[in-house]
């Protein structure tokens, strides 16, 4: 098992010195390659470290891929679905991006997820996201968030 472990922070430590190099494609192609290794299929760090640095790089496509693999392995994870929520949002998948916010505040609070409450209580303001007025409202009751602020 520590022959396990030491390969998998082997691994990502050498795509993270890559990323933080700039050597984003050969970065990139590794962490693909990674991706259904088995040694690494249950490393959350893995899925969202990644996922990360791939946003940073503007490939929300790759980006969501990782996301939702962290959440299929922790979908109790805010963070996680924080990050498949914004992918699926920069990817103009607003459908898929609130059920994933659906999914997840239906059964776990909001910690972090307070501040996207609030945002889309802010865009319903201005015309945005009029079509799901109905759940946002009723997970910022649930969740004790008020048009722009946090009770």
């Amino acid at each position: 098992m520590k022959t396990k472990q030491l390969d998998i922070l082997k691994l990502n430590d050498q795509i993270v010195a890559l990323w933080e190099n700039n050597r984003k494609t050969r970065a990139k192609a590794l962490a693909l390659k990674a991706f259904s290794d088995k040694r690494i299929q249950k490393n959350l760090f893995f899925y969202i470290h990644n996922g990360i640095f791939l946003r940073e790089n503007d490939d929300h496509k790759t980006a969501y891929k990782f996301f939702k693999k962290a959440v299929e392995l922790s979908p109790d994870n805010e963070l996680s679905s924080m990050c498949k929520y914004i992918e699926l949002v920069q990817l103009n998948k607003d459908k898929l991006a609130i059920k994933e916010l659906e999914r997840y505040l239906s059964k776990y609070k909001a910690k972090s997820y307070k501040i996207t409450l609030i945002e889309l209580l802010e865009g319903m303001s201005r015309g945005f996201s009029t079509d799901y007025e109905k759940t946002i409202i009723g997970f910022c009751i649930k969740n004790k968030v008020k048009g722009g602020s946090i009770n």
